[in-house]
């Protein structure tokens, strides 16, 4: 009835704010981004004989939001579904990673990956700083972390032990990158850190919501100069 709609328009009570990209709303103490997907704009982008840099630009943009952004939420849930613990161990990375003023360098997709492959590809932490140790929890370090502790222990380990300046980090809880990929991503790789080991951007992970297209394979520039994301 009227009664209940009105109780339901009280819960909305926090700002109203629309933009041309999204619209912030607050319900109930908690603050929400609709950003609406229209799949017309992409075919029409698409369909663009000559585009113009806008154009492109646009259309890279549309892609890395409706579409690699879906795919990685698709992949990240499937990964905290099956393990629990893991969306517990990304909040407090995410802080940690905030309390030492890094959230405008390493976006929380990348945080998100890095705690992803600590679940479904353990021996990426190599040894893992949380296996093994007294109160930790950690278990066998070739298991996925067993407790938030040893996770987020993990995480730190895999921060500070990857070589980042020789190896990527490809993450594929599911499987979908075959072979053939891996290799590409490893060469892409090589070419972009060049023979010093010193080009390119400073943390290079890969996932399935990297594909350009449907053949070639594009590395994440997860942490690039100047911070560019």
């Amino acid at each position: 009835g009227g009664g209940r709609r009105d109780e339901d328009a009280d819960s909305f009570d926090g700002p109203i704010d629309v933009t041309p990209t999204h619209l912030d709303l607050g319900y109930k103490g908690y603050s929400f981004r609709i950003v609406v997907r229209a799949d017309q704009e992409l075919r029409m982008l698409r369909g663009l004989r000559n585009p113009t840099p806008e154009a492109r630009a646009l259309r890279e943009s549309l892609i890395n939001r409706h579409v690699r952004g879906a795919m990685h939420h698709s992949l990240i849930h499937a990964v905290h579904t099956r393990h629990p613990s893991s969306s517990y161990v990304v909040r407090l990375a995410r802080r940690w990673v905030a309390s030492h003023m890094l959230s405008d360098m390493i976006p929380h997709e990348a945080v998100e990956l890095l705690v992803a492959s600590l679940y479904t590809e353990p021996e990426a932490a190599g040894g893992g700083g949380g296996g093994g140790g007294p109160g930790t929890g950690g278990g066998s370090v070739d298991q996925p972390p067993s407790t938030v502790v040893s996770g987020f222990l993990r995480f730190l380990r895999l921060l500070s032990g990857h070589d980042w300046a020789r190896e990527p980090l490809i993450v594929d809880p599911q499987g979908h990158i075959p072979a053939g990929d891996r290799s590409l991503a490893a060469r892409q790789f090589g070419e972009a850190r060049g023979d010093d080991h010193r080009g390119g951007p400073a943390m290079y992970v890969v996932s399935p919501a990297d594909y350009d297209g449907v053949e070639e394979m594009a590395g994440s520039r997860v942490v690039g100069e100047g911070g560019d994301a």
